[in-house]
């Protein structure tokens, strides 16, 4: 599936934002790539569209009306760290501030294609790993064992107690240990496939094998949830069977 980059253009002379948008949108067909392309002429609109939207590129310019373009950029690392921006400039005399603030890329008006091009493959490849990363972290926990750091596969995860100042994971290979709080854990899982069924347990709902009003089973091991958790996870599975019923017919 073919991710659509979400890139914006603050620049007050709109020259100069309509021909990067130009560039932009030759380098997406040279690439095949998918760009959304948004330009503002206010920094303050621009600021409090980055608020309320989550974009995977940012071109700045640093002399605007009211803020300076180092100014913005501080103000949106402040709200999101990673995101990539690149500064556009007149002037050359500001990449000293610009590499304080981390900036990707730096870029002197006037422009061509050809400077542009080296900045947008190393900032979309940059991107590309940060979606792969959330992309593992939706599907597997990290576990940091007595020996060695591992990735466990949400999927194999049968059932997690803690004991103490330790979590203990049971999966379909074995059991693994880590110093955690079963809070901290929960926040890494994903919560429509594991269930905190009382304060020292988390199972897999779905690798639940019989599903008692006094018990739940998982292989041979028997879990007491509170009346509350029994009701979620009766509904889950009632959900499920009414999914797989819809997708049979």
């Amino acid at each position: 599936m073919m991710i659509t980059y979400k890139i914006c253009i603050c620049d007050d002379e709109s020259f100069f934002s309509e021909k990067l948008e130009h560039l932009l949108t030759i380098y997406a067909k040279e690439c095949k790539l998918s760009f959304d392309i948004h330009c503002f002429s206010n920094e303050i609109q621009f600021l409090e569209e980055c608020e309320s939207n989550l974009f995977h590129l940012l071109f700045i310019d640093i002399k605007m009306e009211f803020l300076s373009g180092l100014e913005v950029a501080e103000k949106i690392r402040s709200m999101q760290s990673t995101i990539p921006i690149v500064f556009v400039t007149a002037y050359d005399n500001y990449a000293l501030d610009a590499f304080r603030l981390n900036a990707d890329g730096y870029l002197v008006k006037p422009f061509t294609l050809a400077q542009l091009r080296p900045i947008l493959k190393r900032n979309l490849k940059i991107i590309d790993m940060y979606a792969n990363q959330k992309l593992m972290e939706k599907r597997f926990i990290p576990v940091k064992t007595p020996t060695k750091w591992m990735q466990l596969s949400f999927s194999d995860i049968l059932y997690i107690t803690k004991s103490r100042n330790k979590v203990y994971f049971y999966t379909v290979s074995g059991k693994y240990e880590t110093y955690a709080s079963l809070k901290e854990v929960m926040e890494r899982l994903d919560n429509k496939t594991f269930i905190l069924i009382n304060q020292s347990q988390i199972i897999n709902w779905r690798r639940v094998d019989t599903l008692h009003k006094n018990y739940i089973a998982i292989g041979d091991v028997l879990f007491k949830p509170t009346r509350q958790n029994a009701k979620k996870l009766n509904r889950l599975l009632e959900l499920d069977m009414q999914r797989l019923t819809i997708e049979q017919l």
